[in-house]
């Protein structure tokens, strides 16, 4: 993404998934792309500033900004998820469904791990000792 269109991945991730559910708002963003608000503003407004997509805020609620893709973005997201359907049949060439439906639920697992350690607080652990089983 950052050659073809000098785009960070996140930029691409929201313009693909704007492209497919315009509706969304930062707060959705953050949520599904798994980064923190801030984040997602900070690719917003490089987006913005690249010209690939505008803000308004609601006239009913202003605390709501109403995000629309350019059509320059519109062309962009198509690309990258064209791009990332490429990568992905490459990557899955020759695992059959039952293994990558087993491969999603064990890295649905880690990230439940790692969402429930983030709530809370790390416990003391070395790490350098641990063996492997």
């Amino acid at each position: 993404m950052k050659e073809e269109f000098n785009i960070t991945g996140i930029q691409a991730e929201i313009l693909m998934l704007l492209a497919t559910e315009p509706a969304m708002l930062g707060n959705d963003l953050a949520a599904v792309v798994g980064v923190n608000a801030s984040t997602v503003s900070h690719a917003l407004d490089m987006l913005e500033k690249y010209g690939l997509l505008t803000r308004r805020r609601c006239t009913d609620d202003r605390r709501v900004v109403r995000i629309a893709l350019t059509d320059r973005a519109k062309r962009i997201a198509r690309r990258t998820i064209e791009i990332t359907q490429h990568i992905l049949d490459a990557l899955t060439t020759g695992i059959s469904k039952t293994d990558l439906q087993a491969l999603q639920r064990g890295l649905k697992r880690m990230a439940d791990n790692c969402q429930s350690r983030a709530r809370s607080p790390m416990q003391s652990h070395d790490f350098r000792n641990t063996r492997k089983s």
